[in-house]
């Protein structure tokens, strides 16, 4: 019994939690229960960690976060941490990375441009008891 109680001594940062549990899967724990600070140091996955900083009130922290993600949706989330911040200029152009990538994306995948190529506009007639 001593042993036992010796070994859990010296391992002593090991909790039931983080044997069974990923350190996101913690982190949501602590975002659950509004705890956003204790959720934040706990992630892993960097734009996670950048949503519990921004919860925080942390922006900076949040957008350092962010910054390694290197995400299209973290440049908008980048942006928002500036604006929080009062730095206008630099949010807009985060805001403004985010949106040129967006277009690019829809444009690759969009089945508009097909669309507007294949329509022929048809004439419609309503029937003479319509009129």
């Amino acid at each position: 019994m001593m042993k036992f109680v010796s070994l859990l001594a010296a391992i002593g940062g090991i909790t039931w939690w983080s044997l069974w549990f990923t350190p996101d899967q913690q982190g949501q724990r602590h975002m659950h229960r509004g705890e956003f600070r204790a959720a934040a140091e706990t992630f892993r996955d960097p734009m996670r960690q950048g949503v519990a900083w921004f919860r925080a009130g942390e922006f900076e922290k949040a957008e350092q976060a962010f910054a390694r993600s290197g995400t299209v949706e973290a440049e908008f989330n980048r942006g928002n941490c500036l604006v929080m911040l009062g730095k206008y200029q630099p949010a807009i152009e985060r805001y403004k990375r985010h949106f040129a990538a967006i277009s690019r994306r829809v444009g690759r995948y969009s089945s508009v441009p097909l669309l507007a190529r294949r329509h022929r506009p048809r004439s419609f007639h309503l029937p003479a008891a319509c009129h």
